[in-house]
């Protein structure tokens, strides 16, 4: 990657109907407009069909619906030629969940707790409600649980030396260690016809042992995972061999799962198949139930984009394995939504370093920086001095090679901009080593030159008489805050609350607090807050001047809006 600042950048939205081959074939076009660096939408693979991009389900591939590696480079070589650069949009907080794409989450409702990506996914194995214990709740239904499995949407399926349950579009894993419901009606029924020198009779009903014998979705110990992990596969390779080999098993399979998946009118005939369901590790529900009973971390409100952990070592590198090997055609990077990351400082810290190590050679595999960051936190939490933060950002006035120095001690290695809306009192935060935001505070400046201010009352009153509408801007934001707790992430807040309840306990002078109280404080804050959020990390000494003042405002207001909760 050679150092070069995007000057005029142009979006590119890939898809299936625009491909790297599509984009190549516009370039001498974008070139004439006076583009001198493309914005590339996210390239990795997505859903199936992905308009957008942003539902990525393989970080470390590319989406094959735009194209080969030899196309992406083909377009990457017309942009060189023309001495043109790429911003590659980078997702690193969340995932698309809702078909069988994403082999990671996959992975986790095959085996729960006992998954190897279990940690690569923000979900409460133990929420309040005790039916979810070790479960995911997949709220994706269209109607109530029972109607759905009733009306036949729910069907048990084999296929490829495994079983799943078929609803709507979507495939999910039925866990190995339930098999047994399946494969145990079925052996039973052929033992009376087997004789003793049955190869295949054998072989099934060693099959069935192994899988008794599995341990169990909710074992944690790494040992017993990778246990787990080795013989459910070689299960269901031994499965899949007999099963192609032995026709008469196969038949009694079938039958068994056609009357686990029961008959219309015949609410009973359904039971076997509910009883299988309850086994697994994740829970079917309703779509509505995901605001009050989600139990894992999704992009705002949105269901089928689960939240990752890329403060883990292990997911931040799968999440960034493509973009490092892409950085001999990339320029710059463009951050979705770091706001929802655990800690984006040290997120663009580690970011930087791992694009420093693989322009200096190393594999994605040397490419750690975390064990750095872990020193400076322990550092800083034996009292150490916490590392020196970076420098404001240059200006964009500022010619290349004027910053090049400064960026490199202030840790910017590679051109970062983050997607981020910032409010009229809020301000990047100077300690990110990133380059600025993607603009959004700019352009509602630039707005306002669009807007002759000395009309504002006119309209104002124009659009008052049209609505009814006098509601100040404030109350509507602060009423609209409060739908949106209620309406779409009481689940969220209730997850909050039960973080500061436990808090609370830990001291004489708040354990008095119930958790209710606390949620309902909690609510006006939050419904209070000026700002996104706050930066207060693991390392914080002391909370810093502006900070203070943001939580200090919102429960000002919110002790004004609701003196009750006093």
């Amino acid at each position: 990657m050679t150092r070069r600042f995007p000057r005029s950048t142009y979006r590119l939205q890939f898809g299936p109907e625009f491909r790297f081959g599509d984009a190549a074939g516009v370039v001498d076009y974008l070139d004439a407009l006076g583009v001198r660096d493309v914005y590339a939408s996210p390239l990795f693979k997505a859903r199936r069909g992905s308009l957008h991009g942003y539902d990525v389900t393989d970080h470390a591939n590319l989406n094959p619906d735009l194209g080969r590696m030899a196309d992406f480079k083909a377009f990457s070589r017309a942009l060189r030629e023309r001495d043109m650069g790429m911003v590659l949009d980078v997702v690193p907080n969340h995932m698309g969940v809702s078909d069988d794409a994403n082999r990671y989450w996959q992975d986790v409702l095959e085996n729960g707790p006992s998954s190897r990506y279990a940690r690569f996914f923000d979900i409460d194995w133990q929420p309040p409600k005790p039916d979810l214990a070790g479960k995911v709740l997949l709220p994706f239904l269209g109607d109530q649980y029972g109607r759905v499995l009733e009306n036949g949407e729910l069907r048990l399926s084999y296929g490829r030396g495994a079983f799943w349950i078929r609803v709507y579009d979507r495939r999910l894993p039925v866990g190995p260690s339930t098999w047994v419901r399946i494969l145990e009606p079925a052996l039973e029924a052929l033992r009376p016809h087997a004789a003793d020198d049955d190869v295949h009779f054998v072989e099934f009903e060693s099959i069935v042992t192994s899988l008794r014998r599995l341990p169990p979705r909710t074992e944690t110990d790494p040992s017993r995972i990778t246990e787990r992990h080795r013989e459910k596969e070689v299960a269901k390779r031994r499965l899949g061999r007999l099963l192609e080999e032995a026709p008469a098993i196969r038949g009694e399979i079938d039958k068994i799962i056609e009357r686990f998946n029961g008959r219309r009118g015949d609410p009973r005939s359904f039971d076997e198949l509910e009883s299988l369901l309850a086994d697994q590790a994740y829970r079917l529900s309703f779509w509505r139930v995901a605001s009050d009973e989600i139990n894992y971390r999704r992009f705002f409100d949105i269901n089928e984009l689960a939240a990752i952990r890329v403060e883990e070592l292990e997911v931040f590198e799968m999440v960034h394995a493509l973009v490092l090997r892409l950085l001999s055609h990339v320029h710059g990077l463009r951050i979705d939504h770091p706001d929802g990351l655990l800690d984006p400082e040290q997120y663009f810290r580690d970011l930087q370093e791992a694009c420093r190590r693989a322009l200096a050679g190393k594999s994605v595999e040397d490419v750690r920086a975390r064990p750095q960051a872990s020193r400076a936190v322990a550092a800083a939490q034996a009292g150490g001095e916490t590392a020196a933060a970076a420098p404001p950002s240059p200006s964009p006035f500022q010619s290349p090679d004027e910053v090049v120095d400064g960026d490199l001690a202030a840790g910017r290695h590679v051109f970062v901009v983050v997607e981020k809306i910032l409010s009229s009192v809020e301000h990047l935060d100077p300690t990110w080593p990133v380059h600025g935001t993607t603009g959004y505070e700019y352009m509602n400046a630039l707005n306002g030159v669009f807007v002759d201010r000395d009309n504002r009352h006119r309209i104002l009153e124009i659009y008052e008489r049209f609505s009814g509408w006098t509601e100040r801007f404030e109350d509507t934001v602060y009423h609209s805050k409060q739908l949106i707790l209620a309406a779409a992430m009481s689940g969220e807040l209730r997850v909050l609350a039960r973080y500061l309840d436990r808090i609370s306990e830990q001291h004489r002078w708040s354990r008095d607090f119930t958790l209710a109280s606390l949620r309902a404080a909690l609510r006006e804050v939050i419904a209070c807050f000026p700002i996104y959020r706050t930066y207060i990390r693991a390392d914080t000494q002391m909370v810093n001047e502006e900070t203070q003042r943001y939580v200090d405002t919102a429960i000002e207001s919110a002790k004004r809006r609701n003196p009750v909760i006093n």
